[in-house]
C-alpha cells in the first residue's frame, strides 16, 4: 500500500510550527523570572510547544488521529516503516 506524503509545508503548518517555536522562546524567558512560578510556567509552555509541533507534524504527514502523547510515535514509525532516530541503535 503506497502512502502519499506531502512534499511542501502549508502556510497553516508553518504558522503552527512558528507558534511552537515562540512558545519555547517564552518558556526560556519564564525560567529567568526570579519567582517560584517561573519553572512551572516554563514547563507548561514547553509542554504546549511540544504538543503544538507534534500536532502540526501529524497533520502534515496525515497521520491517524491520536489523543495521548505516546500514541504519536508509533504512528510516525508506521509511516516511516523504521525505528525513529532517537530510538534506533547506533553503530
Amino acid at each position: 500500500m503506497s502512502t502519499v506524503r506531502p512534499t511542501s509545508v502549508s502556510h497553516d503548518i508553518t504558522r503552527r510550527l512558528l507558534y511552537g517555536k515562540y512558545l519555547l522562546f517564552q518558556a526560556k524567558r519564564a525560567q529567568a523570572e526570579p519567582n517560584e512560578l517561573g519553572v512551572a510556567i516554563s514547563l507548561l509552555l514547553m509542554h504546549d510547544a511540544c504538543e503544538m509541533v507534534m500536532r502540526a507534524v501529524s497533520d502534515h504527514l496525515q497521520l491517524e488521529k491520536w489523543d495521548k502523547f505516546m500514541d504519536f510515535w508509533p504512528r510516525v514509525k508506521k509511516l516511516q516503516n523504521k525505528e525513529l532516530g532517537h530510538r534506533s541503535r547506533s553503530g
